[in-house]
């Protein structure tokens, strides 16, 4: 069943949704102009300022970064702020993640920052210094809790929540390019990886 009739026709787009996320009885459609949820058959579309440069499903909370105004919580169908973008140096955020009672914001040129009780600190650690160098593209958190991230000019690399690097593999370990577009871990345990020039699969 088309799911257009829902939304009010002055807000309909034919852009891509990138999203969908499953939050309880909601849905939540993600697209660069628009963010809508649809529960029990009722549409609200979200307020922004510019565009939704990325969405991100953390622990059962959905978080979206505008372009303009910064990173916001959805929360009852509104949108709270958490941040400002300057407190980021307006980075594009590939990734967030819980680190046990803080939320760690992965950002593609500058590396990864702790929000912690309201402030945001940046992060001191080997993941760190090799996302500054080499600039994330692509997150997601391994079944196990490491992290993987795909990068912009070498390959993939693979961490534990402290940050400190497991593996690097790129072009001259077998990948077809160094620029992973996104990346992921299947039922078995194995990695999926979208690069600018085909697809990897790589036995983990």
């Amino acid at each position: 069943e088309s799911l257009t009739h829902r939304i009010p026709e002055s807000r309909r787009t034919s852009e891509s949704v990138w999203q969908i996320f499953s939050v309880g009885n909601k849905k939540v459609y993600c697209s660069e102009k628009e963010g809508f949820v649809i529960e029990d058959s009722v549409a609200t579309i979200l307020p922004q300022s510019g565009r939704f440069e990325n969405y991100f499903h953390v622990e059962g909370s959905i978080y979206l970064q505008d372009a303009e105004a910064g990173l916001f919580l959805l929360k009852e169908d509104q949108l709270i702020k958490v941040l400002d973008p300057q407190l980021y140096r307006n980075d594009r955020i590939v990734g967030m993640l819980k680190h046990g009672d803080d939320l760690e914001l992965i950002t593609r040129e500058n590396g990864i920052f702790r929000l912690r009780q309201g402030s945001l600190k940046k992060v001191n650690n080997d993941l760190q210094e090799f996302i500054e160098e080499y600039k994330a593209y692509s997150f997601s958190e391994l079944a196990n809790g490491n992290l993987l991230i795909g990068t912009v000019l070498n390959g993939i690399v693979v961490a534990s929540q402290n940050g400190e690097i497991i593996a690097n593999l790129n072009k001259s370990k077998g990948l077809e390019n160094n620029t992973i577009l996104c990346a992921m871990e299947d039922k078995s345990g194995n990695l999926w990886l979208g690069l600018d020039n085909g697809i990897n699969y790589i036995e983990w």
